[in-house]
């Protein structure tokens, strides 16, 4: 079974989303604009660290915003499993990266502030999405 989402530039494609087996690792991505000296990042720095390495599953950042050069990216940079600045990219093209890296599970962690990408989380890239604020 296939299916797609149609968007600017092409369709996503979401056959992968009843493809996870045990046997693959389960990709988290978190995106988010302040990976950068922000409140947001100095709560969550330690966070990348104590994610258990392995274990079925994978983490990855998505930073929406450039390099600001801060201790606060480089720790978040240097802990996380995989970091990749997309901050370059338009909407589009941002969710198919998300589609294409096949992560499962896509966090939000700007929400309805400065840099979220809502537009992005609304072409569904993802199988499962965690929005703040979003019942």
């Amino acid at each position: 079974r296939r299916a797609g989402l149609m968007m600017v530039g092409g369709s996503l494609d979401v056959a992968y989303h009843s493809l996870w087996t045990h046997k693959s690792p389960l990709r988290v991505g978190y995106v988010s604009a302040d990976f950068r000296q922000h409140p947001l990042s100095y709560l969550i720095q330690n966070m990348f660290k104590m994610h258990s390495k392995g274990g079925g599953l994978e983490f990855v950042c998505y930073a929406t915003t450039g390099n600001d050069g801060s201790p606060y990216r480089a720790k978040i940079e240097r802990e996380c499993e995989r970091f990749v600045d997309i901050h370059h990219m338009e909407d589009p093209d941002m969710a198919s990266t998300f589609n294409r890296d096949r992560v499962h599970i896509l966090v939000d962690l700007n929400g309805f502030t400065a840099g979220g990408k809502q537009e992005v989380f609304a072409m569904r890239p993802c199988p499962v999405q965690v929005l703040p604020g979003v019942a």
